[in-house]
């Protein structure tokens, strides 16, 4: 999904390369549509720290092609 590729290389040079793989490519993108995105954290702790420093700048900045807001669901998996 382009919009989230593009996130994650906007955040790639705010927060080094090592940090973006670690915590955000090693998310699982469970599914996406124009509005939604629906990821999957491998634990607690790494959902809890999406939610510290991710989500603010998920909900200033995410948008699709139509510039429309798309909110981002992240679930913990087994």
């Amino acid at each position: 999904m382009k919009a989230w590729e593009e996130f994650l290389l906007r955040q790639e040079k705010e927060l080094g390369a090592e940090t973006v793989n670690k915590w955000l490519r090693s998310l699982k993108v469970v599914k996406f549509d124009a509005g939604n995105l629906y990821l999957e954290a491998k634990d607690s702790f790494q959902a809890i720290w999406f939610e510290e420093h991710i989500r603010p700048k998920i909900n200033a900045s995410f948008v699709n092609n139509n510039h429309k807001k798309i909110r981002v669901h992240l679930n913990v998996g087994n």
